[in-house]
């Protein structure tokens, strides 16, 4: 699903065909020579946050073009989105689980749906660029430069959503030359520590993902997480893997 988070209007069904066209986006390169093209995506398009989330849906998020001097995540104290200023993710985080002001569609979308949860259940990227800029990029292999750079994008995004699907559980993912003797059964863990300025204490976030490895596939089957200034879930996940504690 295409998430139109700009002022600009959006064209739906010249979006959504354009899109869903097998010639959309030229072959792309995995390694050496090799080329793989993406299955062709059913999409559709909203004007702002959904109001429910379907975590059979993958979203993609359209931003605009941020500031040159900041990215594309934006804060407002006191509320007013005339006002946002571009921030650090971190720190709009930080604001957001207090319950102050607001953030940017994308940003507040992640917040709510990720950041601030114990699993992994949707799989959402953010895509700096307008709806006018999907609608007009030629079909197949561009040779403007800037059209060049988007093509790029749009593919990038495309395999951090198809590799947040993986993390879903939705699919498996294959690894090419991996043919284990023996089946694996795993957990897979990230530990941060993410320093938050004006706050003395950081915060720690952590994951863990459990894993099987059959032959060249890897399955998730589980994952869980410390939502963002949980401490209870950070002592959850020290009890069930003692060795966290160290």
């Amino acid at each position: 699903m295409v998430v139109n988070a700009t002022s600009q209007p959006i064209n739906y069904g010249e979006l959504a065909e354009a899109i869903s066209s097998p010639d959309y986006l030229t072959p792309y390169h995995v390694a050496a020579t090799e080329k793989v093209r993406f299955s062709v995506p059913r999409a559709t398009a909203v004007a702002g946050l959904p109001e429910t989330v379907d975590p059979e849906q993958s979203y993609l998020f359209l931003n605009g073009r941020p500031a040159e001097e900041g990215g594309s995540v934006r804060y407002a104290k006191n509320g007013s989105v005339e006002e946002m200023v571009p921030m650090k993710p971190f720190e709009a985080y930080a604001a957001l689980a207090k319950g102050e002001g607001v953030a940017d569609p994308y940003t507040q979308f992640k917040f709510t749906n990720l950041i601030a949860q114990r699993t992994y259940h949707v799989a959402t990227q953010g895509l700096n660029c307008y709806p006018a800029d999907l609608e007009t990029l030629p079909r197949g292999r561009c040779m403007e430069s800037t059209q060049r750079q988007l093509q790029e994008a749009i593919k990038r995004c495309f395999v951090e959503i198809s590799l947040k699907e993986v993390l879903k559980g939705h699919k498996a993912l294959t690894i090419p030359g991996l043919c284990l003797s023996t089946h694996l059964d795993l957990t897979l863990f990230s530990t941060k520590v993410v320093e938050v300025p004006g706050r003395r204490i950081p915060e720690p976030i952590i994951a863990a993902v459990d894993v099987s490895i059959r032959g060249t596939e890897l399955v998730v089957h589980r994952t869980r997480r410390t939502p963002w200034e949980d401490i209870g879930s950070v002592f959850d996940m020290a009890a069930e893997f003692p060795f966290l504690q160290d």
